[in-house]
């Protein structure tokens, strides 16, 4: 899916955006179901888990906990600029709007584990960073799939990569406050087994690509075996969606449906896209997601207070905050590369 998944990284990011602005507005937002963008990053990061450790595996690395905690950490290290400097941005958010600041708030904003222990929505969106809750989820559960993957590498590919999603998410529906923010009293397993489920829906993903690419079953089995794992995995999703009234869910595994049309197609007519400004659009995809929220909230101090002093202040600190974490991102990112 090469530059292609950049796109839909970015568009996805848009969607997130143009949904969050209405919230902050206090208005009807344009897209209602626009959350659903966060979907595509769990995916998308099953999709690549799964391929660098495909890669890996064939090189003849072993992988235990001790490569599935390293491998999360890369990638933690990898997003910190700007995960510190979201948090950063809704510190500045709580001092202008006169939020609580405090000890415990600083170590919540940066973790998020509030957002896993079922902090109040209505506090939370008052004074965090939404967008982390998928960050925090994504961190905790990564290591687990890794290591499945290495250990139960027989198990992994031929039954919990495809039928273990849709019963879990199946399990949610049922047992939930239907809610689209899944912000209710069972938000903290609620939020993990999603984010379980879709890693694994992309590692599935990433399976159907290279399976097409190759015209050969990646899992070492006929053709037929694996058109029989995708039929089984649709007809699971098709009676989610039909016993499913929580509309989040549903909307889940059509994203899912949508991303498995698109694998078919793109791994088919643009087998290797490549372009500059795909990869570009791929790359602020990031910061904007880490940074859109508390920006938002200061556009939105700036409407409902507006001074020069304030608003100059304010447009400042958007402006160095943002710079300071591009050059530490490519500071890592060029560390990475020497070691490499």
């Amino acid at each position: 899916m090469n530059c292609i998944v950049e796109l839909l990284r970015f568009l996805f990011c848009v969607i997130i955006l143009v949904h969050h602005i209405g919230i902050v507005t206090l208005t009807d937002s344009p897209l209602p179901m626009g959350a659903i963008g966060v979907e595509l990053f769990y995916m998308l990061s099953g999709y690549f888990m799964f391929k660098h450790i495909k890669k890996d595996t064939k090189n003849g690395v072993q992988i235990d906990m001790k490569y599935s905690m390293n491998y999360t950490l890369q990638k933690f290290i990898r997003l910190s600029p700007y995960i510190l400097g979201g948090s950063l941005l809704m510190l500045i958010v709580c001092l202008v709007c006169s939020h609580s600041v405090n000890v415990e708030w600083l170590f919540l904003e940066v973790t998020q584990l509030s957002m896993a222990a079922g902090t109040d929505l209505n506090i939370m969106v008052a004074s965090a960073n939404t967008p982390y809750w998928f960050l925090s989820s994504l961190f905790i559960m990564l290591p687990l799939v890794t290591y499945l993957v290495g250990k139960y590498s027989d198990v992994f590919e031929h039954y919990f990569m495809w039928f273990l999603p849709p019963v879990l998410l199946l399990y949610i529906a049922k047992h939930s406050v239907v809610s689209t923010a899944w912000a209710d009293y069972y938000f903290i397993y609620s939020a993990l087994m999603r984010s379980f489920a879709e890693i694994l829906m992309g590692c599935s993903l990433y399976a159907i690509v290279e399976f097409l690419k190759s015209r050969e079953s990646l899992l070492g089995k006929s053709t037929i075996l694996v058109l029989l794992y995708v039929l089984a995995t649709v007809g699971l999703l098709g009676v989610v969606l039909y016993n499913c009234y929580n509309l989040i869910v549903s909307t889940i595994f059509l994203t899912y449906i949508v991303l498995m049309l698109l694998a078919l197609v793109l791994s088919n007519v643009f087998p290797s896209v490549k372009s500059g400004f795909l990869l570009f659009l791929g790359k602020i995809a990031l910061p904007v997601f880490c940074f859109h929220w508390p920006i938002l909230k200061l556009l939105r101090n700036m409407m409902d207070f507006p001074s020069i002093p304030r608003i100059v202040g304010i447009v400042a600190a958007i402006i160095i905050v943002a710079g300071l974490a591009i050059y530490f991102d490519k500071l890592l990112q060029k560390k990475m590369n020497n070691k490499a």
